[in-house]
């Protein structure tokens, strides 16, 4: 085994890791083309058979990294984190996206007349009533009956337009 020291075996470990996060980046963006979005500024231009061999490319490449940190006796040291988490966080920064669009901040742009606040006033209440749906969906306790979370989320969509309403008489 070649003799390396605590700093080359975290410089690689860290390598690895960082490898790692690319590839799942590219994997999402080959998943991403598989239901496109008028958004997305990705063209699908690799068919289904292209996109299964550059997948397991990446395969392979994971199991040549996993190989070489074995061979190298470097223990994989990962901070896991809660999917839940991740996406719990990520539709926050969402949220504050979508507040970041509200009549006043875009007064900064220049003026809006009253249709204009009016449109994204609806912009703003439909992607914060989705978001939060799918964040209510999320905070729900692991394990618990997928029937009855979709049920309640369902039941849930009056409250939350009453709530909108409610909001928007008192602005």
């Amino acid at each position: 085994m070649p003799s390396l020291n605590d700093n080359h075996r975290r410089h690689i470990l860290h390598a690895f890791i960082t490898i790692e996060e690319r590839l799942a980046d590219l994997e999402t963006l080959i998943v991403q083309s598989e239901t496109p979005s008028p958004l997305s500024p990705q063209v699908r231009d690799l068919s289904p058979t292209e996109c299964r061999v550059v997948r397991d490319h990446f395969a392979r490449i994971r199991a040549a990294m996993t190989t070489h940190l074995k061979d190298l006796e470097i223990p994989l040291e990962i901070r896991w984190k809660s999917l839940r988490w991740s996406i719990e966080t990520n539709l926050i920064h969402l949220q504050v996206t979508v507040a970041d669009m509200g009549p006043r901040q875009l007064a900064g742009y220049g003026p809006l007349d009253s249709s204009g606040q009016a449109a994204v006033v609806r912009i703003q209440d439909d992607l914060t009533r989705l978001f939060d749906r799918v964040c209510s969906f999320v905070r729900q306790e692991p394990g618990r009956d997928l029937s009855t979370r979709l049920a309640r989320l369902d039941a849930s969509r009056a409250r939350v337009d009453m709530l909108s309403t409610l909001d928007l008489k008192q602005a």
